[in-house]
């Protein structure tokens, strides 16, 4: 049995919810952390452990209104692991979700496409 990582959004940090036997894997909300890699140091480690034996197909929701700029980073480095991992073999993919009012979300979505190779998506919610 594999745990779930459940972190419910407040105060500017976004929802997240890992659950592997339901093949849930969501960051959503504002993600302003004080401090960007402690919020996200139990995701990192949740996914190290869920990479050892991963579902036979991983798709990881991001659909954040707003992030700071030391959120970015920590998305990037996740984003990162999952293209490490995608790069290996893993059946792994991003689906960047954000508001279709919001065009700079959609472009930061499109800039991170553009940085790793595995797939992307971004799409209006």
């Amino acid at each position: 049995m594999f745990d779930p990582l459940k972190i419910h959004s407040k105060n500017f940090l976004p929802e997240v919810v890992l659950d592997k036997d339901k093949g849930i894997f969501i960051i959503k909300g504002k993600s302003i952390p004080e401090d960007s890699s402690e919020f996200y140091s139990p995701v990192f480690k949740w996914f190290e452990v869920y990479f050892e034996n991963p579902n036979p197909e991983t798709v990881f929701f991001l659909q954040l209104d707003y992030y700071n700029s030391s959120s970015a980073r920590a998305i990037a480095n996740l984003i990162k692991l999952f293209d490490d991992k995608f790069n290996l073999g893993v059946n792994v993919k991003v689906i960047w979700s954000y508001n279709p009012d919001d065009e700079a979300m959609k472009e930061n979505g499109e800039d991170f496409s553009l940085l790793f190779s595995l797939p992307i998506e971004i799409n209006p919610y």
